[in-house]
């Protein structure tokens, strides 16, 4: 497609394209994945794990990637709780409510006197 060709594709079009290169991308970025996968698989094929223990990543080998190092995953909070935290308090309640006892109110601080300690099912 030519530039002149864009110029005159009506905007509804080129919206359309937009959003299926989100949903299906295409063009330099995909190619630089596919031929870095290549060259990756060939190089750890012929790789001497003496000399080089570590396999070749695939990053190793991409033209067009801003090699930026990852950083550690830190899981996000919502109100102080982590994803599983939150599971887990979650599962506490449908419990609770299941047996009829007042819920956890939040994970690791102390229960209601009066209320029974759940333990978990054998």
């Amino acid at each position: 497609m030519t530039v002149g060709q864009i110029d005159m594709m009506p905007q509804s079009e080129f919206q359309e394209w937009i959003e299926f290169a989100q949903l299906e991308p295409f063009g330099l970025a995909v190619q630089d994945v596919i031929q870095a996968n290549a060259l990756a698989v060939h190089a750890n094929l012929r790789r001497n794990e003496k000399v080089k223990p570590e396999p070749f990543r695939l990053e190793d080998f991409r033209l067009f990637s801003d090699h930026v190092e990852e950083k550690p995953k830190v899981e996000p909070l919502v109100e102080g709780l982590t994803a599983e935290q939150w599971r887990q308090r979650f599962a506490f309640e449908a419990l609770a409510a299941v047996r009829n006892r007042p819920p956890v109110t939040q994970l690791g601080h102390e229960v209601e006197e009066d209320t029974e300690v759940m333990s978990p099912p054998e």
